[in-house]
């Protein structure tokens, strides 16, 4: 038998879970009815229909008589009153029945209405929040964290967090002792010679541009060891990323002294950028 769409809001049981309840009702009988409505579509029982399915047994069925309406005030009333739903599982049933009463597929936030998040939010007892994150967990987080969320085993709170972007920590150019302890990873593109290789080549233009600090972005560049260096001497990772955050050091920021405007007495010497070192020792 099919299953009606206000059915589909709510969850199904595990394969364990399915199992369990077929042997019981091999064993013991089927004591409640599969609700169907005019049309024989499942309107309550999908559990109780597959169950007896796998233990091959007919299920027992029962039609609803009722319009639109009240189909859907059976469904709401029959499993928030059987089942013991977390909160963020009614969040995602309000998000589901948002979409179902728009009369739109599951695609985009943009066509709901606010009002019918709120006739959602407030037919399942969650806050309309709460319905926003869901749309948000369901439209971006990985499959595995939908079925976390709809089975009751994550929050909505620590589902929304997956969906957002990580931000690998910078190096800490101040400390190169942490740097090879930092938990930085390079873009999977590039290997960390390239990297070093593309910030030389900004120092440089650096230097190029503010005369006076291409003595100390000298020295830093020095500092970068070849590839040859590297593959002759041990911890050569950790000299590269200790090299690397050297030259990071080098770059111009604004000086916190003229704010950039280049005063001629300003320890810039008027040329309103100094060094992430010198920032460091003047503020």
């Amino acid at each position: 038998m099919k299953y009606h769409p206000y059915a589909n809001l709510f969850p199904l049981l595990d394969e364990n879970e399915l199992r369990i309840l077929s042997e019981d009702i091999a064993a013991n009988g089927q004591h409640h009815p599969v609700i169907i409505d005019d049309k024989g579509l499942i309107l309550d029982g999908r559990n109780r229909s597959a169950a007896c399915t796998l233990a091959g047994i007919k299920p027992v069925t029962k039609e609803f008589k009722g319009n639109d309406t009240e189909k859907l005030a059976f469904v709401l009333s029959a499993n928030l009153h059987r089942r013991h739903l977390t909160t963020a599982q009614r969040g995602m049933v309000a998000d589901k029945l948002a979409v179902l009463r728009a009369g739109r597929q599951e695609k985009s936030n943009g066509g709901i209405q606010p009002s019918t998040q709120e006739d959602a939010a407030k037919a399942l007892n969650v806050s309309r929040d709460s319905v926003k994150k869901a749309r948000k967990v369901r439209e971006k987080a990985t499959p595995e964290v939908v079925a976390a969320v709809e089975a009751g085993t994550m929050s909505l709170n620590a589902a929304v967090k997956t969906t957002k972007p990580k931000k690998p920590p910078k190096l800490k150019a101040d400390d190169p002792s942490d740097v090879a302890d930092d938990a930085e990873e390079f873009p999977e593109d590039e290997t960390m010679e390239q990297v070093c290789q593309r910030e030389t080549s900004e120092i440089e233009s650096w230097a190029r541009k503010f005369g006076d600090m291409l003595k100390e972005a000298q020295k830093a560049l020095s500092a970068v060891p070849t590839l040859d260096e590297l593959n002759a001497r041990d911890g050569w990772e950790r000299k590269m990323r200790e090299s690397l955050a050297t030259l990071r050091g080098t770059k111009p920021v604004v000086c916190p002294i003229c704010q950039g405007d280049g005063t001629e007495k300003c320890p810039c010497g008027g040329h309103g950028r100094i060094t992430k070192q010198q920032h460091g020792q003047m503020v």
